[in-house]
C-alpha cells in the first residue's frame, strides 16, 4: 500500500485542523481534533485513489514536500 505525505494546519482559533495531500491535486479534508483529521485523511486518500482507478486515470505517487519558514516585510502588528 502506498503512503502519502500530508500537511496539517491548525485553525487560528483552535477549532480544528485542515489537511492537504500535496501529491493528490484537490485532495483535502479536516477534523475537529488532530486524530480525527488524520483518520479523515486516510479515508479521503482512499476515496480519491478509488475514484482515479474507476476513471482509468493514473494514480500519482507521493511527492517530496518541504515546509519552511520565510521572513516577510509586514509589520508584526499586521499579523493576526
Amino acid at each position: 500500500m502506498p503512503s502519502y505525505s500530508i500537511v496539517i494546519t491548525e485553525e487560528p482559533d483552535g477549532t480544528g485542523y485542515n489537511v492537504v495531500v500535496p501529491a493528490l491535486d484537490g485532495c483535502f479534508t479536516c477534523g475537529d481534533t488532530l486524530v480525527e483529521a488524520i483518520a479523515n485523511a486516510h479515508e479521503v486518500i482512499d476515496l480519491y485513489i478509488e475514484s482515479l482507478v474507476d476513471q482509468g486515470r493514473p494514480v500519482p505517487g507521493d511527492v517530496t514536500t518541504t515546509i519552511t519558514t520565510v521572513q516577510v516585510g509586514a509589520p508584526l502588528s499586521a499579523v493576526s
